[in-house]
């Protein structure tokens, strides 16, 4: 829920600091790898199916990451008033 709250936070602003939007790719990042960490660890005995779960959100949170990164290096290129307000 912080992390959903958070991300209403930095959709809201009228112009997103680039800091935020690095920040945003890097938790998605984090929770892709985490979700990969704990499907290839014992830490939580998973099922076939939990484990299949984890696996499909390593590659949801890594798809987002991906398409944020790209969003944002353009807007960036850009010069996108947006994002050059918030410098």
């Amino acid at each position: 829920m912080a992390g959903a709250a958070a991300l209403a936070f930095v959709a809201t602003r009228p112009a997103i600091p680039p800091g935020l939007g690095w920040t945003v790719v890097g938790l998605n990042v984090v929770s892709g790898l985490g979700c990969l960490g704990v499907t290839a660890t014992d830490l939580i005995s998973l099922t076939t199916f939990g484990t299949a779960f984890m696996i499909v959100g390593a590659a949801v949170a890594a798809v987002y990451a991906a398409l944020e990164y790209t969003g944002l290096r353009r807007t960036i290129e850009a010069g996108d008033s947006r994002t050059a307000e918030a410098r």
